[in-house]
């Protein structure tokens, strides 16, 4: 404890001297058991701990909740903090006296008016009002004041061994450096009070179910598009026939399943050929090409020749009435290849 505080605790003590043997007797507040530890006059009843005038109590691990006599509502201390509640002759005014750590206020005030005595600074809490605040202090005369939700009064805060003097709104945070007003940020630590903002929980909303249609005016669902392509009929003996019986061929060829149990995926793309289309490609065009059928080929008036056989003595030149004849056979043969290859090039 240090020893402004101890200083504190020393008026208090001083103050409650000087008042009727009524005061020292008089109930502040009730605290149930916790790990705290309290010094002063205590009346035990039913588990719980009554305060009496002047009582000083510390924190231990968890948070000690002080609920109050006065009008209701509590004073929470922060684990390891140490206070002292003194109450006026009246016990309509309380004197809280803190060390270095962190308290919460979270009652309602009508016409008094309380005190908060810090190592460095003097809180007043006018009424009326609701004062739900956070304040805590350090070893280093570092001092930080937070609203928490409900509240709706104002504070005063005056410096104990100097002049400074600031207000604070309802909804106004500040955090005063090395005990002095003038060295105030607005930037408050979250963890000012007994610990941070607990994270409001937001609960998932279901959607809303679809409304059912009045009997007699039921929509039937539209049907679900189907994958398989529409089967389209071809001439038979057309050149689109034949390309499409040889992409059938193809899909019943192609194995549905792979052995191996990898997935593999199959596209369906129509191949669509137009026989009346001249230029049906995005290229330039190179050459038109003319199919005529081919003349036939008659090779019935051609005799092969016997094979010649080893050793044999050259035959001699036929009569003039066979060369004749051969001849006229050989001119019949040449007259049918320029034929057939006059009709390619026609």
């Amino acid at each position: 404890m240090s020893s402004w505080a101890t200083r504190s605790l020393a008026v208090a003590g001083l103050l409650l001297s000087v008042l009727p043997g009524s005061a020292h007797s008089q109930v502040v507040g009730e605290v149930a058991a916790t790990d705290a530890s309290i010094k002063g006059s205590v009346v035990l009843v039913g588990g719980r701990t009554r305060l009496l005038n002047g009582s000083s109590l510390t924190a231990g691990e968890s948070t000690a909740a002080i609920q109050l006599t006065r009008g209701g509502g509590s004073l929470n201390v922060c684990p390891h903090t140490g206070v002292s509640v003194t109450a006026s002759q009246s016990g309509t005014d309380l004197m809280i006296a803190m060390n270095n750590g962190a308290i919460e206020t979270r009652y309602t005030l009508s016409s008094s008016a309380d005190t908060i005595m810090t190592p460095d600074f003097r809180i007043l809490l006018p009424g009326p009002g609701s004062f739900h605040f956070a304040i805590a202090a350090d070893a280093r005369g570092n001092t930080c004041i937070r609203p928490l939700e409900g509240n709706t009064a104002s504070l005063v805060v005056s410096e104990v061994m100097g002049t400074g003097v600031y207000h604070l709104g309802p909804t106004d945070q500040v955090l005063f450096r090395e005990g002095r007003v003038s060295s105030r940020d607005p930037l408050v630590p979250p963890d000012c009070g007994c610990g941070p903002p607990p994270t409001p929980i937001r609960h998932a909303q279901q959607p809303a179910a679809p409304a059912k249609p009045a009997q007699g005016n039921v929509e039937q669902p539209a049907p679900a598009p189907s994958n398989v392509p529409a089967k389209i009929e071809f001439p038979e003996g057309s050149a689109e026939a034949t390309i499409a019986e040889f992409g059938r061929q193809v899909q019943r060829a192609s194995p549905r399943q792979p052995a191996n149990g990898d997935l593999h995926v199959e596209v369906d793309a129509p191949l669509i050929f137009n026989a009346g289309v001249e230029n049906p490609g995005p290229g330039p065009l190179i050459a038109r090409v003319r199919l005529t059928p081919l003349p036939p080929m008659m090779f019935d008036g051609l005799d092969a020749l016997p094979p010649k056989e080893v050793g044999s003595p050259r035959p001699e030149p036929a009569a003039a009435s066979t060369a004749s004849g051969t001849k006229e056979k050989k001119r019949g043969f040449l007259r049918r290849i320029g034929a057939f290859f006059a009709g390619i090039f026609k």
